[in-house]
């Protein structure tokens, strides 16, 4: 080409070569979002047993992303425009769960996690896929007709250090009594990778309650005893406890003179 002749801007292989460009820049800069519409679903029952936590309930799909460039992306969620139910208080927090699957060489990694506004999960992937499921009528949340959305964001990157990594919350707080106990089934195929259980008493007296007479022991499929723990001070600072690979079930024992309410958060690995 002559130094003074410009470039065939119009030709097919220029326009072909800056749309290729134009490409490889946008996937570096990957945003894309997508929305679902939910609401309080209570055929998702109250799981009364807290060694069973897959509760049968419609899955909604709210973003799927194939053929992407294989690297390390993140999910971010956010819940807007809340409807209260009818005959709720003013203020109810809906209670959607995110199916996360991570999709990689033909090798799927599932994980699970609670979604609230701002809650965050990394995976490495060149497909993902996720739904989301109402937990209305197993955690306490919004009313019968109650509605909302859900928005999941995927990026390219990581989890940033500074967002807190994703949490699972398969049931809500058991009353424990004095002397007594209760177990909590590991959640199977989640991603989970730690736990803290939130400790409160049921009748509070100020200064008087010790969290270090409330206990958790992580076990064995048989029932054998891996490892145990002190609860914690209350649910103001949980600290995650790393779960001990092989425990199949955290068994949380109530020493106090009265009764605890006890609520365990798994940590979810992203």
């Amino acid at each position: 080409m002559h130094p003074f002749q410009q470039p065939d801007l119009g030709s097919a292989a220029a326009v072909a070569r800056g749309m290729r460009l134009y490409r490889d820049d946008e996937d570096r800069r990957m945003v894309r979002a997508f929305t679902t519409d939910m609401f309080a679903d209570f055929t998702v029952v109250e799981l009364r047993d807290p060694e069973r936590i897959e509760a049968a309930g419609q899955y909604y799909s709210n973003l799927q992303m194939e053929a992407m460039e294989p690297g390390e992306y993140t999910i971010q969620f956010s819940v807007m425009e809340i409807t209260p139910g009818l005959g709720g208080p003013r203020h109810q927090i809906p209670a959607p769960r995110a199916q996360v699957v991570w999709k990689v060489a033909g090798q799927q990694t599932r994980r699970l996690m609670s979604i609230y506004s701002g809650a965050v999960i990394g995976g490495l992937a060149e497909a993902v896929h996720v739904k989301l499921q109402d937990q209305a009528g197993a955690i306490p949340s919004l009313s019968k007709g109650g509605t909302y959305k859900v928005v999941g964001m995927l990026t390219r990157g990581t989890r940033p250090p500074a967002m807190q990594p994703p949490i699972l919350v398969t049931q809500p707080a058991i009353e424990i009594v004095n002397g007594g106990s209760q177990r909590f089934a590991v959640p199977v195929d989640s991603g989970v990778i730690s736990f803290y259980p939130q400790v409160v008493p049921v009748n509070p007296t100020d200064g008087a309650f010790d969290p270090s007479l409330v206990r958790a022991y992580m076990l064995s499929g048989g029932g054998t005893v891996i490892s145990g723990i002190t609860a914690g001070a209350g649910s103001f600072i949980p600290v995650p406890v790393p779960l001990v690979p092989g425990t199949h079930i955290v068994e949380v024992f109530n020493s106090w003179t009265d009764n605890v309410w006890v609520q365990l958060v798994w940590g979810i690995e992203g």
